[in-house]
């Protein structure tokens, strides 16, 4: 399409205004946009003895191009011992907080929760889902393989571990996550996050 002038045959004008508008001005394209919804994710990891439960919340907002941004808003590890119980009280806590939130900023909190269910996850999703029955809660289970398959009927979710750490160097890669600097985790886990990118490209057998 040429967009130094318009014809007839390019379509609409509002079309070829916009397309040329992208263009001359991709900044405003890629800048994220307000909305009426805080929309988040939050992530779970579930621990056992020597393995720390974590719990992240992130909000995510598009930009007119459809690319994504990521936020972290926030990064908990519980303590070693506690009980799952106890961690879903807590993430109860954390759901009532963000509508909360939303509630005073004028808008509807949008939230999803991930549950990592490879290992004690599904028994421990069931505590989760008693506490906070209007969850939106999808169970993850990290695999083998290089595909993903989502299960929205039965809320599965699974996920080749490799396409999860692509995924996220490339949201790194392409300045579409940001970490949020107040957590006290934060050094703790990007050092925990470089170690485990770092073995499983550079560590695996060939």
């Amino acid at each position: 399409m040429d967009l130094s002038t318009w014809f007839p045959e390019d379509g609409s004008f509002e079309r070829w205004q916009d397309a040329r508008d992208k263009v001359l001005n991709p900044e405003k394209y890629d800048t994220p946009k307000e909305s009426e919804w805080l929309n988040y994710y939050v992530g779970v990891d579930l621990g056992r003895v020597r393995d720390y439960s974590a719990a992240a919340i992130i909000e995510f907002k598009y930009a007119p191009s459809g690319k994504r941004f990521h936020y972290v808003k926030y990064l908990k590890r519980f303590p070693l011992n506690t009980t799952y119980t106890k961690i879903a009280e807590m993430l109860a806590g954390i759901d009532r907080q963000l509508r909360a939130y939303a509630e005073g900023a004028g808008k509807e909190a949008d939230i999803a929760w991930a549950v990592d269910s490879t290992g004690v996850g599904d028994g421990v999703c069931e505590i989760i889902s008693s506490k906070i029955p209007l969850a939106d809660i999808y169970r993850v289970y990290l695999t083998g393989g290089i595909n993903a398959n989502i299960d929205y009927k039965n809320r599965q979710i699974r996920l080749p571990k490799n396409q999860m750490l692509s995924c996220l160097l490339g949201c790194f890669d392409s300045d579409r996550i940001f970490l949020s600097k107040k957590s006290r985790e934060l050094d703790a886990i990007k050092e925990e996050l470089r170690k485990e990118l770092f073995t499983y490209f550079y560590c695996q057998p060939q």
